[in-house]
């Protein structure tokens, strides 16, 4: 019997950082990278050495990844993607039913995530103006 892309991972990388991935990108299409910088999104969320374990095992390729629902980690992931956009910690409370300080914590936690997907958005932002001729 060959063995799934997620018995791999998880031989790879463990089981606790692979329902981590499951949790954030969980029923997408995810490219991994053969060499995962400590910036990468990957290497945020599991680690750099976990990253580069999980490169070793099936950089290069495109894996769907399972929705795993882990209650926590899926709310972080919402929390952490209001916070990219702009929204205040009042608001997101408000919007997930969690105090303030819940999502003060999530914010302190995915610090490096947060600011690094930012940047990414600040870029693709200016990527996407217009060019105006003069």
């Amino acid at each position: 019997m060959e063995e799934s892309k997620a018995d791999i991972i998880a031989a790879a990388i463990g089981l606790k950082a692979t329902l981590k991935l499951c949790a954030h990108f969980g029923g997408k299409t995810l490219y991994v990278p053969t060499r995962i910088e400590a910036n990468h999104p990957i290497a945020l969320l599991i680690g750099p050495e976990k990253a580069a374990r999980l490169a070793g095992a099936i950089g290069g390729e495109e894996v769907t990844l399972p929705v795993v629902d882990m209650g926590t980690e899926r709310r972080a992931a919402r929390v952490i993607r209001f916070l990219v956009h702009g929204l205040r910690p009042r608001e997101i409370a408000a919007l997930e039913n969690i105090s303030e300080r819940t999502v003060t914590r999530i914010a302190e936690r995915h610090r490096e995530l947060i600011d690094h997907l930012k940047s990414s958005l600040r870029w693709q932002a200016l990527l996407d103006m217009p060019v105006r001729k003069v």
